[in-house]
């Protein structure tokens, strides 16, 4: 199975193992109504970011075997 570890704007980088990932596709959620989005939520401090999927510029996958 494979995960993402790190995702990219033109202005932020986000990586696992500090930050972790998550893409949603709820459709009314603040503050990107309408578009997909990827949750960042940093692990030490609990701030959590909200990215437009559009506005991702790189995804890096860490292929896996799915016993991760």
């Amino acid at each position: 199975m494979s995960k993402v570890i790190r995702i990219g704007t033109n202005r932020d980088v986000w990586s696992e193992p500090s930050c972790s990932i998550s893409f949603h596709e709820v459709p009314d959620a603040f503050p990107t109504v309408g578009d997909p989005f990827v949750k960042v939520t940093n692990k030490v401090s609990g701030i959590v970011t909200w990215v437009r999927l559009s506005s991702v510029d790189f995804i890096n996958v860490k292929e896996g075997s799915g016993d991760e």
